[in-house]
């Protein structure tokens, strides 16, 4: 692991103010987060309800399941990250999370 003093160096040498490339960093995060957060799936609630036949508390009720079950993984994913380090559980988790939105355009 690299020490503070080649992070400051990098970082001085940079032709951008750093702070807009961890701006642009963290707004990327927000975009591929999107699919799973509230914001990117009341888009598609209507949708849903109506080509799955589903009701709106069904749908509702295995939202708040399956984000129940994901907040019991984040500690995991903390301990991971932890282990690994973030570049490699951001590469990872978008993988991963690609996956899953590849794999729910096949619903019938």
């Amino acid at each position: 692991m690299k020490d503070s003093t080649q992070y400051s160096s990098i970082i001085k040498k940079s032709p951008v103010f750093y702070g807009w490339i961890i701006l642009v960093a963290a707004s990327f995060g927000i975009i591929l987060t999107m699919p799973g957060q509230t914001s990117g799936v009341s888009v598609f609630l209507d949708f849903i309800i109506e080509n799955l036949g589903l009701s709106r508390i069904r749908v509702s009720l295995m939202y708040l399941i399956a984000n129940i079950v994901a907040s019991l993984v984040l500690p995991l994913v903390g301990l991971l990250i932890d282990k690994r380090g973030p570049r490699l559980m951001v590469i990872a988790i978008t993988i991963v999370f690609s996956l899953a939105c590849l794999w729910i355009t096949s619903v019938q």
